[in-house]
């Protein structure tokens, strides 16, 4: 199983490098733009709000939102909530990545589980057959 979790890192880890750099593409902004800083986040936190936004850049709210809106007119971002007030926002390609991972994980761990399945010793079929 170890070997099978380390490849499926690998596989994650590439898909997100692959997207992170689809991102840079897709992205014009000046190089000191928080823009750029946005899209490392989302890397390690794929939902966010203004708020957290701003306070994980130390940036105001406002630049926090704008920011934002780049990244949603990229097609980076997608509002993930209703209203105008708590809106979130959430990095689909990135928890696309991480639900896939999972997925590779939870099918790796029940391979495993299924071939550690231990069979009755030859004395504990017999005590089984004699109690019955």
């Amino acid at each position: 199983m170890l070997c099978a979790q380390k490849k499926s890192e690998s596989s994650l880890e590439k898909q997100v490098n692959a997207i992170a750099a689809g991102w840079d593409i897709a992205v014009q902004a000046r190089s000191e733009s928080s823009v750029h800083a946005l899209k490392k986040l989302l890397l390690r936190q794929p939902v966010v709000t203004v708020a957290l936004v701003a306070a994980e850049l130390r940036v105001s709210e406002p630049a926090a939102d704008t920011s934002i809106q780049k990244l949603v007119n990229a097609g980076i971002l997608i509002q993930s909530s209703t209203g105008r007030r708590n809106r979130h926002w959430q990095a689909t390609e990135i928890l696309g990545a991480l639900d896939s991972f999972g997925a590779r994980a939870r099918r790796a761990r029940s391979r495993a589980e299924s071939r550690l399945t231990v069979s009755k010793t030859p004395r504990e079929e017999l005590d089984e057959a004699i109690s019955t």
